[in-house]
């Protein structure tokens, strides 16, 4: 009861009284509320912290599982795991900050390349700019790849990634780290190299299941044969009723030298040869830019045949089945257009004249042409066996040169020890005057000297001593040139007896 009475004289002095609190009723009143707010603050500022770093923890968590997750995909997914290296240093041992370099079948995305440095981790796709991977307050202590090879099957990369949340208070820094491997599983891609567990033990496909291309960029190599009639190569089947196509190297002969050879089969036939020994060089064939080239790099036409060897020359060789009766043909080789009829306008063909043996290969060399309107190439000229050339003929006999249905021009000089008679000759005597008198050179101004075919006016020339392109019959002009000497002869015998007789 005193406590209660106290108190109401104490209100009743506050009441009636204008003086306020004392001096120590105010002391107490500050010490109390010194002490509540500090421990208000403590508790506040320890509140803070522990939100603090729960928020760093899980941004660390997250950013750790989203560029772990990120790296996962791309490296699962790509074609191959290039290589590994610290930096932007390729071929440099992985140390600190790693980088990855992947080879993806998307071109816009070739190559993917994940790398790392102190600030953080990034992604860099195709020819697009380099992505971070992390937010700026998180840093990175350590990115470490190691690629794992598995002979015989797909790879694994091992990734140590250590994360640090960098805060002002080093004591609410967070840091975070993570092992992992992540198997490289695209189902079509393979490892920097794929191995298998034995020599000649396994293979890539089967017959019930089959890849659908293969893709390479260096090649492929086929290990050869090791004993002569042995070959090895690629075989390709289409069906059952086409039979089996192939290209194969194959293990032609050991002596004198070693020669191999490629080997091209259509539906199980060898179709094409390809034969020769590495020393010898000249016998290589070249196929170039739709030309092809043998004992030549650079071939000029579509076949071009070359040696270096000048007492050993390129020979090109055309031969039948083994038919020797004539007239057999040899071999051939026919020029010819899409646009003609048959698409032969002209050819060079071999004939046996007789029937061959052992040591008896009588033939001829025959030229063949297409006249207008015809369509259908006929002989034009022939070389036979004893050298005697038919031109409109197929047997020129004994003539080294007959020329049959038509005329022979010569712009050089033509000799020989004598000719064949079958000279025109003058009817009378006015037509041998008329033919000789007539021949006159050109007028001053078309004369040339030095050009004997600028001499003659063939514009004066009679019809008998005219040719029929207008050009001098050499044969009628010495036949009127005689008659006329016979005649100015004849006159002079009777000029020197009237003479005499005087």
């Amino acid at each position: 009861m005193s406590f209660r009475s106290r108190k109401i004289k104490i209100s009743e002095v506050k009441r009636g009284s204008s003086s306020g609190f004392t001096l120590i009723e105010l002391l107490i009143y500050a010490v109390i509320f010194s002490i509540s707010s500090g421990l208000l603050t403590g508790i506040l500022v320890t509140i803070s912290n522990v939100q603090t770093k729960e928020n760093a923890s899980f941004e660390v968590t997250r950013q750790l599982q989203f560029v772990t997750q990120r790296m996962q995909y791309a490296i699962r997914d790509a074609s191959i795991i290039q290589d590994v290296y610290e930096g932007d240093n390729p071929g440099t041992a992985c140390t600190s900050f790693c980088t990855v370099r992947l080879r993806v079948e998307d071109d816009a995305l070739d190559p993917t390349v994940i790398s790392s440095d102190a600030n953080g981790v990034y992604v860099k796709e195709g020819a697009n700019p380099k992505v971070a991977l992390t937010s700026p307050n998180v840093h990175i202590t350590s990115l470490l790849f190691n690629h794992v090879g598995n002979p015989g099957g797909l790879s694994t990369l091992t990734v140590n990634l250590a994360l640090v949340y960098v805060a002002p208070d080093s004591e609410l820094q967070i840091a975070r780290t993570i092992s992992s491997a992540i198997a490289h599983v695209s189902a079509a891609t393979f490892d920097t190299d794929l191995l298998p567990d034995a020599t000649d033990s396994r293979s890539i496909g089967g017959t019930a299941l089959k890849w659908k291309d293969i893709t390479v960029s260096n090649g492929i190599t086929v290990a050869g044969p090791v004993g002569v009639g042995e070959f090895s190569g690629l075989t390709m089947s289409k069906g059952t009723t086409h039979g089996t196509s192939s290209i194969n190297e194959y293990y032609v002969t050991s002596t004198p030298y070693d020669k191999f050879g490629q080997r091209f089969d259509v539906g199980g036939t060898p179709l094409l040869y390809l034969e020769g020994d590495i020393s010898q060089t000249g016998r290589r064939a070249y196929f170039l830019s739709g030309n092809v080239g043998i004992g030549t790099s650079a071939p000029q036409g579509l076949l071009h045949v070359h040696t270096n060897t000048v007492d050993a020359p390129a020979t090109l060789y055309l031969t039948n089945g083994g038919q020797t009766t004539p007239p057999s043909d040899l071999g051939a080789i026919w020029f010819g257009s899409t646009e003609g009829v048959g698409y032969t306008a002209s050819g060079i063909k071999g004939l046996a004249e007789a029937d061959f043996n052992t040591t008896d290969w009588p033939s001829a060399l025959t030229f063949w042409t297409t006249a207008d309107n015809s369509g259908v190439p006929a002989e034009a000229m022939r070389i036979t066996r004893d050298r005697n050339v038919g031109i409109g003929t197929t047997t020129p006999g004994s003539y080294r040169l007959y020329v049959n249905g038509g005329d022979a021009y010569f712009s050089g000089d033509v000799s020989a020890l004598s000719f064949t008679d079958r000279t025109p000759y003058p009817e009378n005597l006015g037509i041998a005057y008329d033919a000789v008198l007539g021949m006159k050179r050109l007028p001053d101004g078309e004369y040339q000297p030095g050009n004997k075919e600028q001499q003659l006016d063939h514009s004066t020339l009679t019809d008998f001593v005219k040719g029929k392109n207008g050009d001098r019959d050499l044969s009628a002009t010495v036949s009127a040139q005689n008659e006329v000497i016979k005649d100015l002869i004849s006159r002079i015998d009777r000029l020197e007896e009237n003479q005499c007789v005087k």
